[in-house]
C-alpha cells in the first residue's frame, strides 16, 4: 500500500488525502502514485507508520506472525505527464518503483516484498494478476519469466491474483459490459495446474470470499455482494460446485507440493504429446504442439513415481497417448486417455488424481432456494438541519469542494446543503453607493 486497487476510487486512498498533503497551485498540488514530492512525503509516511505497528506487534512472519508477504505498489504502469501533472524534473515512472523499492526495504529488509503485474523494483518480485482460457499468468507470463524478466531465474513465481471477477450492477455473466465475472470452476482449475505445471510456486484467489461493501465502502459501479461468483457467497455460505471443485484441486496440491518445491521448474522442459481426434477426419496420431506434459520427479525418493501434469490447448477434445517413460517421452499404445478442451489433470503412479473438467456430482447437484419473502427490520428517519446558518456553515466568494468543506467543518456527511448570495452594487454620480440583495 497504501494504493491496493480493490475498485475503489483512488484505490482505498482517503478523499482527503491529496488536501492535506499537497496544494492549490500548479507546483504544490499532489500527483498520486508519480514522482511527485507530496505523494512521496505522503506515502513514506503512511508506509514507515504502518510497518512500524505491524513490527512492534510481532505480525510478520520472520518474527512468528502471520504476514508472509508484503506489497509496496499495485499494478504500476503508464507514463508520466510532465505538462499535466506535478512531476520531479527529470523522474520516470520506472524512478518512482525504484523509490517505492527502496521505501519499503528500508522500512522492513526482513519482509519479502512485491509489487504486482507492472513496473518492479530491484528489491521487489514481480508478480501476476490475471484469467483467462490457458491465461496469460499461467502459461505466457511464466514463459517470460514475468514482466522483470527475473521470474524463476533468481525469484520466485508468484500468482496475486487468480481473477475471478467481480459483479457490475446490472450485468449478466454472459453479456458483461465493462469487466468479467463469472468462471467456471472447471476454467479455473485448469489454468491454476498450468500454473503448478510451469514451476509456479504461490497462488492467491481473487475473490475466495464474495464479500460485502456497505453505505459508503461500495466503490463506484460495484454492486454490494462485490463478487456473487467467488468460492464463498458474500452471506458465508459455499458457492457450489466451485467451492467443493477448487477444494479438491487445492487438497490435490498439498499431496504433490512436496515434489513440486523440492524439484526444479519443469518450465522449458514439456514433452508434446501423441494426439489423435477420433470423432473428426483426423484418426492418425499426431505429435501435438498443445497436448504437453510437465514431469516433477520425487528428489528424496528417486524410486517413487514422478508427478505428471497433462494439458490439452486445443479447443477441441482429443485422445492422448500418457508417456509410460516421461523423461524420454516414449509411450505405451495402451495407456490413452481423453482430454477435453482446454482442459488438464495430475497422474501419480499411473493413476489420475485430479482432472480439471470432472465436477464432482453431488456438488453439481446442488440448488439454492430464496425466500420469496424477506422480513424487513424496523425503519428509522430523522431531521437534520439545513440552512445557512450553525457552526458548520462556511462563507466564501466562491464554492468549496466537498471533501475539503467536510475537513474544515469537522463534518462527516454525503450531502452539503449550498446557498448563493448575490448582490449588486450600484454607484451615483454624487458619490453615494447602494447595495442591492
Amino acid at each position: 500500500g497504501p494504493y491496493v486497487c480493490a475498485e475503489y476510487t483512488y484505490g482505498g486512498i482517503p478523499d482527503w488525502v491529496p488536501l492535506i498533503y499537497g496544494g492549490d497551485t500548479d507546483d504544490s498540488r499532489m500527483s498520486m502514485r508519480r514522482p511527485n514530492q507530496q505523494w512521496m512525503n505522503a506515502m513514506k509516511t503512511w508506509v514507515d507508520a504502518s510497518v512500524a505497528y505491524l513490527t512492534n506487534n510481532g505480525l510478520f512472519a520472520y518474527q512468528g506472525g502471520p504476514i508472509i508477504l508484503a506489497q509496496i505498489e499495485n499494478e504500476l504502469g503508464g507514463d508520466v505527464d510532465p505538462n499535466n501533472e506535478n512531476i520531479l524534473p527529470n523522474k520516470t515512472l520506472q524512478d518512482y518503483a525504484d523509490w517505492c523499492g527502496d521505501v519499503a526495504y528500508q522500512a522492513q529488509p526482513n519482509v519479502i516484498w512485491t509489487m504486482c503485474n507492472g513496473l518492479s523494483s530491484e528489491r521487489t518480485i514481480n508478480t501476476c494478476n490475471g484469467y483467462g482460457k490457458g491465461g496469460s499468468c499461467s502459461t505466457t507470463w511464466l514463459e517470460q519469466y514475468g514482466q522483470s524478466g527475473r521470474i524463476q531465474i533468481d525469484m520466485p513465481a508468484l500468482w496475486t491474483e487468480s481473477e475471478m471477477g467481480f459483479q457490475i450492477w446490472g450485468d449478466d455473466p454472459t453479456n458483461t459490459t465493462d469487466y468479467f465475472w463469472g468462471r467456471t470452476a472447471r476454467d479455473v482449475a485448469g489454468d491454476v495446474l498450468r500454473w503448478f505445471a510451469r514451476g509456479g510456486t504461490h497462488l492467491n484467489t481473487y475473490m475466495f470470499w464474495g464479500g460485502y461493501n456497505r453505505g459508503r465502502m461500495a466503490a463506484s459501479g460495484i454492486m454490494n455482494a462485490y463478487a456473487t461468483d467467488a468460492l464463498i457467497c458474500p452471506n458465508g455460505q459455499p458457492r457450489q460446485p466451485k467451492y467443493d471443485h477448487l477444494t479438491a484441486m487445492h487438497n490435490t496440491i498439498a499431496i504433490i507440493a512436496r515434489v513440486l518445491v523440492l524439484s526444479p521448474s519443469a518450465l522449458g522442459k514439456e514433452i508434446r504429446l501423441d494426439y489423435r481426434n477420433s470423432t473428426e477426419e483426423q484418426t492418425n496420431w499426431e505429435k501435438g504442439k498443445k497436448q504437453l506434459a510437465f514431469r516433477y520427479d520425487n528428489t528424496e525418493d528417486p524410486a517413487s513415481p514422478p508427478v505428471l501434469f497433462l494439458e490439452n490447448n486445443d479447443p477441441r477434445s482429443v485422445d492422448i497417448r500418457v508417456p509410460s517413460r516421461p523423461a524420454t517421452g516414449s509411450t505405451d499404445e495402451n495407456t490413452v486417455i481423453r482430454l477435453e478442451a482446454f482442459s488438464a489433470v495430475v497422474i501419480v503412479g499411473g493413476k489420475i488424481i485430479f482432472r480439471s473438467t470432472d465436477v464432482n456430482e453431488r456438488a453439481l447437484s446442488y440448488r439454492r432456494k430464496t425466500a420469496e419473502t424477506i422480513n424487513l427490520k424496523e425503519w428509522a428517519s430523522w431531521m437534520e438541519p439545513r440552512g445557512a446558518d450553525g457552526d458548520n456553515a462556511i462563507a466564501d466568494t466562491r464554492p468549496w469542494e466537498q471533501t475539503r468543506l467536510l475537513l474544515a467543518s469537522n463534518a462527516s456527511t454525503d450531502y452539503i446543503y449550498m446557498v448563493r448570495h448575490i448582490a449588486e452594487v450600484r454607484r451615483y454620480a454624487y458619490g453615494r453607493s447602494r447595495s442591492l440583495d
